[in-house]
């Protein structure tokens, strides 16, 4: 298959699952990857991956500052109540 400009890509064949699998995944290779790269149906998609991507950085801080309070609370839950208890 050409890929548009991209270059070509190439399907492995084995017998490592059933036919009736093998033509599944063909099929969803056809119907999610293929338009990708053959119309513009999927620009929105994009556009957000791209958008994700220049904000990596600061989308990871903000999960990781999220975690760490998440996990402080935890923490202050769990002494709280152990000191309940004992």
């Amino acid at each position: 298959m050409t890929g548009g400009g991209f270059g070509s890509y190439l399907i492995m064949g084995n017998e490592w699952a059933s036919h009736s699998a093998t033509r599944r995944s063909v099929e969803l290779f056809a119907e999610y990857v293929m338009p990708v790269f053959h119309n513009d149906s999927t620009s929105r998609l994009r556009d957000s991956e791209r958008w994700c991507r220049e904000l990596r950085g600061d989308l990871f801080d903000r999960q990781t500052t999220a975690l760490e309070q998440a996990a402080a609370c935890h923490e202050a839950e769990q002494a709280t109540k152990q000191a309940l208890v004992g």
